[in-house]
């Protein structure tokens, strides 16, 4: 019977020594756990950040594109001064010194010409 009652003391502690070498390593796993939680929630911060700047620069791209339909506008004649332009042309004007270019419609210019040209020829 003593062997028996030996036998189950040396089990029982075998299984004492195991028990606590699995709280050891629980507790490592809990503090692992936790870095990776952190970690997590880091990420998280950072994907939302991403996510605003995403919104952010996708706005911005739309704005961009509404402004560059004004320089592209197929309709405008070639001789034309484009209407983003006016506004500038105007300060530099206003700004500067010298005489504003001449800024004439295509039927002005024609019709000057025109008058120059049958001017010439009854003089001649």
């Amino acid at each position: 019977m003593v062997t028996e009652l030996e036998r189950l003391v040396l089990r029982l502690e075998s299984f004492e020594r195991q028990v606590g070498y699995l709280k050891e390593e629980n507790q490592l796993l809990k503090g692992s756990n936790g870095k990776l939680e952190q970690t997590i929630a880091k990420q998280g911060q950072e994907l939302l950040k991403l996510r605003d700047l995403v919104e952010k620069v996708a706005k911005e791209n739309e704005t961009l594109r509404d402004e560059l339909r004004k320089y592209k506008n197929e309709n405008t004649p070639s001789g034309a001064l484009p209407p983003y332009l006016k506004d500038e042309l105007a300060r530099i004007v206003k700004d500067s010194q010298e005489s504003p270019p001449d800024t004439k419609s295509a039927s002005e210019r024609a019709f000057t010409y025109a008058s120059v040209v049958l001017s010439e020829s009854a003089l001649a």
